[in-house]
Order: C-alpha cells, then sequence, then structure tokens
C-alpha cells in the first residue's frame, strides 16, 4: 500500500486516483478539512505511514511540511521507502538511502515517481498491461 503525506490542500487528487485504482491507504484525505480531533488522526496516521511500504510525498515550491516529516519518519523507521516528489529545501531526511527523489516540476514528477512507487510494489505490470 502507498501512504500519501502532503498539505491537506492536495486530499481531492489522492482520492481520484484511489478512486482510479492506485492502492492508497492513507485515510487522513477523507478528513473534514480542518480536523475534528487531531489527537485520533495522528495517531491513525502514524500507524499507517508506519504500516505502508511506501510513503509518497508531494510538496509545492511555496509550500512547507509538517505531518509529512513525522510521517515520512514513520515509514522509514518501520522500514519503508519514501518517495520524495517535489523541492527538497533544507530536508535532510532525503538523503537516506531508502528515499527517492523527483525534484523536477511536482505535478511532472509525480507520474514518474508512481510508476516508480509501483515498481518498487511488485506491480509493473498492472502498469505495463492495458487491461486496467
Amino acid at each position: 500500500m502507498i501512504y500519501m503525506a502532503s498539505k491537506v490542500r492536495h486530499a481531492p487528487r489522492w482520492r481520484a486516483l484511489r478512486e482510479a485504482g492506485v492502492p492508497i491507504s492513507s485515510t487522513w484525505i477523507d478528513e473534514p478539512d480542518p480536523p475534528t480531533d487531531f489527537a485520533s488522526l495522528w495517531e491513525r496516521c502514524i500507524r499507517e505511514s508506519a504500516q505502508a511500504k511506501v510513503c509518497l510525498v508531494y510538496v509545492e515550491p511555496e509550500e512547507t511540511l509538517k505531518g509529512a516529516i513525522a510521517e515520512v519518519g514513520s515509514t522509514l523507521g518501520a522500514g519503508g521507502f519514501v518517495f520524495w516528489v517535489g523541492p527538497v529545501g533544507r530536508n535532510t531526511v532525503t538523503s537516506h538511502k531508502r528515499v527517492r527523489v523527483y525534484d523536477k516540476s511536482p505535478r511532472e514528477s509525480l507520474f514518474t515517481a508512481l510508476y516508480g512507487v509501483y515498481e518498487c510494489l511488485g506491480l509493473r505490470d498492472y502498469l505495463d498491461s492495458t487491461e486496467h
């Protein structure tokens, strides 16, 4: 499964990908904005990101990530991989050996990163087939 880490404003994009068949496990994307119960939200986000084989981080140039950094640490701490899409800025976690960086245009890099995620999950045949 893929855990999506980004600003809440991108949640509609992740819901659309999930509806299209991308195996996204993040339940925060279904939360109201702002969330009504931050305590349970944080518990769930850390648990879900630790259980994911891949955490896909999406950040646009004008954004500053906050919670996503904790989710990245949770995924890495559990042995998973991180695919970082967008500018790195001062986030040194991107030098970790299980972090792949796609730092060109975030919107263009997202599709390249998703291909890499599918390969990481062993789903490359799904991407290469025309029957989906």
